[in-house]
């Protein structure tokens, strides 16, 4: 499974503005075959740029508005059609005890829906008992009519969120259970026919709500303490980020330019973000896994704040977990797992499923005037992607094989240095390492997969062009190699050095070489000798993702009798073993190069400066 593929997959979390409902105007232009990694990156987007103006397939390519619902004949470079849901303005909601026919103006519901998603947080958790299970019986019958394509299929997800937040509205702060019992069902009564008036109820209840009250500043020194002898030291680590933030900032004329510039409209997809060439299908069978007993198990094991709705994954746990709710719950969660295969298998048109992409945003102040925006999704569209995530995940892993590897067997300390360090790239260079770990760059590999070159050797080694040839494996390519391990060989030297009292042997011109120590047999990068007796041997491995554990333990293996025969001479030795990817990322054996580091008394930001160094020094570019 590539890129493309996952991007259908999760076409229901996708911004579909993108991914649905516009064009991709480049995805069959046709790629020069005798264009790969060799080539120049100028050459590969001039290219591009010409050919975009250009028919495809034999006429002419014209994008459609977005947001617009489109249809005809399947053209090449756009994605297949959806059928557009017909919105009448007024729609059969349910019929009277009588047996008369109950309507309801379709602006009604999505008026109501964009009032409700500025509501303040206050829901309670569905009773137990007969209401309980009339109010899941409710949600199941909009979600049903939306799997259905019934005649409320453009309104009935927003007549879902609508429903569970005005009908579990807490009346106040000190309601009870049995307060809540009562309240929703004349809430359901209201539901069939007089939305307004259960809208009007919710507005009046939030205008009652007190603003919270700002408490005294916790002790964060006692919290850190506290999560890090608890060993969670993820948590520590952003409790220290968190608390650094002021709070919500109120939504001024200013905040909201900020979150407008950090928010800006969609956008046609870049040639570099594109992957080109055919792909394997995804058959739509290999969702049907999907039931009713995952959703159950995946909402078990969901956390987190709720979304526009203001029901957290407390709420939704009770709703589709709950084996009190009987048929009610299980009916639930089939509608759910049904809707779920459908966004997997179909192309939707994107108005009917904006209550699921929605988002509650929350402008978090950084402090000097800088916003963090937060987004908050609907805990339904939570467990969704985990249910989807739970089927695909041998694919995703496979199609992301090298970035999986690097995690397993890397170091978390600094490669979080490295990933922050990765951000601030150029953009050129950050799309770049994006394919690089995606293993989309235009290979002759890759090229000859997509189908758009007929011979996938290198053209100079002849062995197969892989990222893996590329990166270390051709031999005509050896002095690119050599240049990337002396530019960080070179620059620890220069930086160990400077330590007090230490003498340094670097494998570098200009310095004392290691041979003077280890004789001619052994030759390792650098040696760096202390005045208390000890003695470090460094030994610089520069190779790709996959091959880190292969290179330690490689490199143990060469250096282990070197390591006796010296420890002759020296109080102690100790050898680090600093394997490094072509990105820089660092294996888990880098852990001694950081005690190294603050043995010879660098302090942790001289160190930081450091592994940022390194890891600027290894792209591979």
């Amino acid at each position: 499974m590539n890129i493309s593929e996952l991007r259908q997959t999760f076409s229901f979390i996708i911004s579909l503005k993108q991914l649905e409902l516009r064009r991709s105007q480049n995805a069959n232009l046709e790629v020069n075959s005798n264009l790969d990694l060799h080539t120049d990156n100028d050459i590969v987007q001039n290219s591009h740029e010409r050919q975009e103006t250009e028919a495809v397939g034999g006429f002419e390519v014209t994008s459609n508005c977005p947001g617009e619902p489109h249809a005809g004949i399947h053209e090449a470079g756009r994605l297949p059609d959806y059928v557009a849901v017909d919105i009448p303005s007024i729609t059969i909601w349910g019929r009277r005890a009588d047996g008369s026919i109950i309507t309801v103006n379709s602006s009604t519901i999505i008026n109501a829906y964009d009032e409700i998603t500025r509501w303040r947080k206050n829901t309670f958790l569905v009773p137990y008992g007969k209401v309980g299970r009339d109010f899941i019986d409710q949600l199941t019958q909009h979600i049903n009519d939306w799997n259905n394509a019934s005649q409320t299929q453009h309104m009935a997800l927003k007549a879902a969120i609508v429903l569970l937040a005005t009908a579990l509205q807490k009346p106040s702060v000190k309601s009870k259970a049995k307060d809540h019992k009562e309240c929703l069902e004349k809430r359901l009564a209201l539901w069939k026919g007089e939305v307004e008036s259960l809208l009007r109820e919710g507005r009046s209840i939030q205008k009652r709500l007190a603003k919270a009250k700002r408490t005294e500043p916790p002790n964060k020194a006692k919290i850190f303490a506290k999560l890090v002898m608890e060993g969670q030291i993820n948590s520590a680590l952003r409790y220290l980020s968190e608390a650094d933030c002021d709070g919500v900032l109120p939504l001024t004329d200013d905040v909201m330019r900020l979150l407008q510039e950090k928010h800006p409209e969609a956008q046609e997809a870049k040639l570099g973000s594109l992957l080109f060439g055919p792909f394997d299908e995804v058959h739509d069978s290999l969702y049907q896994q999907i039931d009713g007993e995952i959703i159950r198990e995946t909402a078990m094991r969901t956390k987190g704040s709720g979304g526009p709705s203001g029901v957290d994954a407390n709420g939704f746990k009770r709703i589709l977990a709950c084996k009190s709710f009987k048929k009610s719950g299980v009916n639930l969660c089939e509608e759910v797992a049904t809707m779920t295969r459908r966004l997997c298998t179909e192309y939707i048109d994107t108005r009917t499923i904006e209550p699921i992409l929605a988002n509650r945003l929350i402008p978090l102040d950084k402090g000097e005037g800088a916003v963090r925006p937060i987004g908050v999704g609907e805990v339904i569209r939570r467990i969704i992607g985990k249910c989807v995530m739970k089927v695909i995940k041998p694919d995703v892993i496979d199609a992301s094989g090298s970035l999986q590897f690097v995690t397993k067997f890397a170091l978390p300390q600094l490669n979080k240095v490295w990933s922050i360090a990765q951000s601030k790239l150029p953009k050129n260079i950050y799309n770049f390492t994006i394919r690089y770990i995606n293993n989309s760059l235009p290979t002759r590999k890759n090229l000859n997969r997509w189908a758009i070159s007929s011979n996938s050797d290198c053209s100079f080694c002849l062995c197969p062009e892989t990222l893996l040839n590329i990166v270390a494996g051709c031999q005509f390519y050896l002095d690119r190699f050599t240049w990337r391990h002396n530019s960080v060989l070179n620059f620890l030297a220069h930086t160990l050095q400077t330590v007090y009292g230490s003498t340094l042997y670097a494998d570098l011109n200009g310095f004392k070489s290691p041979s003077i120590l280890t004789g001619d047999t052994y030759r390792p990068d650098l040696l760096l000798s202390c005045s208390n007796g000890s003695l470090y041997v460094v030994e610089l491995t520069t190779g790709y993702e996959t091959n880190l554990k292969n290179n330690v333990k490689r490199k143990k293996d060469k250096y282990r009798e070197l390591l006796r025969q010296l420890g002759k001479n020296f109080n102690q030795v100790k050898f680090i073993n600093l394997s490094i990817s072509s990105l820089g990322i660092f294996a888990e054996e880098c852990y001694k190069f950081l005690d190294m580091l603050d043995s010879i008394g660098l302090d942790k930001n001289h160190q930081i400066i450091i592994v940022i160094q390194i890891a600027n020094r290894k792209l591979p570019l």
